[in-house]
């Protein structure tokens, strides 16, 4: 069995593209400069920006496999943004808890 990636399978890695690169931008930005409001403002605004274009996604849900090893049905896409959700709330309740540290631990 071998799907073909069609327009609609690109729209729905969309939100995972967007996810995986906030996750490399973050570590990154905690290499170059460990600063707690920087790092969580780029982790919320690219987890944000994921959630958004997974709810825009939603419409363009393929009725069969995206590909052979990846499948996003309506569950797999509403616990996507479960997921997406949850990482949000704790980035934010996240940040008190390291300004309240002092130094690098």
């Amino acid at each position: 069995m071998s799907t073909n990636l069609t327009s609609d399978g690109i729209i729905a890695f969309i939100p995972i593209i967007v996810a995986a690169t906030t996750a490399t931008l973050g570590m990154l930005g905690i290499a170059i400069k460990r600063d707690h409001f920087w790092n969580t403002t780029l982790m919320l605004g690219g987890l944000t920006l994921a959630l958004i274009s997974s709810v825009w996604a939603w419409q363009y849900l393929p009725t069969e496999a995206v590909t052979d090893l990846f499948i996003v049905d309506a569950h797999a896409h509403f616990y996507m943004l479960a997921i997406l959700i949850a990482t949000i709330a704790c980035i934010i309740l996240a940040y008190p808890y390291m300004q309240s540290h002092s130094g690098n631990r």
